[in-house]
């Protein structure tokens, strides 16, 4: 969660926080792992949790419940999503927190941010939240969705409805090698 914060604080000197999603320039990530290579105390290629988690990193994750979800279902074996993808829909474009194009999958972490008032009337984000997954589900993605307090509590579960969804729309289960 910290790495993504700092490379997304780090990349946002480079572009306005809107085009953090999608596809994102090597120019742009460069500029925001800069800072976590400078700071490393001992070199990548000598530490391989220090290197593993460099590669990890994104600074298009734009909350700690989504770089807690994408840590939880790369450390699970899932495939790894792509993360602030656009989609298309009748109702316009959406950006999906995860998506796994290959099996027609999109994933959706909320938080409490969008049910404590901050956004708006907690009905009114509700109704809109739904409407957005319908329009997806329209377009043609699987919608699962959890919330970031049940990641942090029952990960396994969370992970578990990931693997169903992936495997009923065509992945065999199998993990990557390590």
């Amino acid at each position: 969660m910290l790495l993504d914060h700092v490379a997304r604080r780090a990349a946002a000197g480079y572009v306005v926080s809107q085009q953090l999603r999608g596809h994102i320039s090597d120019r742009v990530m460069a500029a925001a792992l800069r800072p976590l290579r400078q700071a490393q105390v001992v070199r990548p290629h000598r530490n391989r949790r220090a290197t593993a988690a460099l590669q990890l990193t994104d600074p298009r994750r734009e909350s700690p419940g989504e770089s807690l979800s994408f840590g939880q279902i790369v450390a699970a074996g899932l495939p790894a999503p792509e993360c602030q993808a656009q989609f298309e829909t009748e109702h316009g474009a959406k950006w999906l927190d995860f998506d796994w194009p290959e099996f027609g999958v999109a994933g959706e972490c909320h938080g409490a941010i969008k049910y404590d008032g901050s956004l708006g009337s907690p009905d009114g984000v509700l109704v809109a939240e739904a409407e957005r997954h319908h329009a997806i589900a329209n377009a043609g993605r699987s919608v699962v969705a959890w919330d970031v307090r049940e990641m942090i509590s029952h990960p396994q579960v969370v992970i578990a409805r990931i693997a169903s969804r992936l495997m009923a729309h065509g992945w065999d289960g199998t993990l990557p090698k390590v």
